[in-house]
């Protein structure tokens, strides 16, 4: 464009755009210096502050409303007649089938049946 036009565009010598020009390179310069500086530091907080590990979360067990166990079972040994009992170890499938078994007078097949029960519970129970 001329000089003669209606709109002239930018002039670049005018003392305002100076201005802008040497706001720009003091910017760019404070950067450089300041970006070693930053790093140097950030660097010296991020090993001083390490978070901290939470400790690992533990499995909510509810209690057992009839004492303290590791479990508890229910279990129709006749119809209509519920039998509830709190185990407090593993691995007493047998002793309790048997206990129930003499209680309420039942065969073995039904007692092995119990047992089984028991055991294939505790299995599926992640302790």
């Amino acid at each position: 464009m001329s000089e003669d036009s209606d709109f002239p565009g930018l002039n670049k010598k005018h003392g305002f755009f100076k201005v802008i020009e040497r706001n720009q390179k003091d910017r760019d310069d404070y950067h450089h210096k300041q970006e070693p500086i930053k790093q140097a530091r950030s660097g010296a907080v991020k090993s001083e502050r390490r978070p901290q590990r939470r400790p690992p979360a533990e499995l909510y067990r509810p209690p057992i409303q009839k004492g303290e166990g590791l479990y508890c079972i229910e279990i129709e040994v006749v119809p209509g007649k519920w039998h509830q009992e709190v185990i407090e170890e593993t691995g007493r499938g047998r002793e309790v089938s048997r206990s129930i078994s003499r209680q309420y007078r039942l065969d073995t097949v039904k007692q092995q049946a119990i047992s089984e029960l028991i055991s294939e519970f505790e299995s599926s129970l992640e302790l």
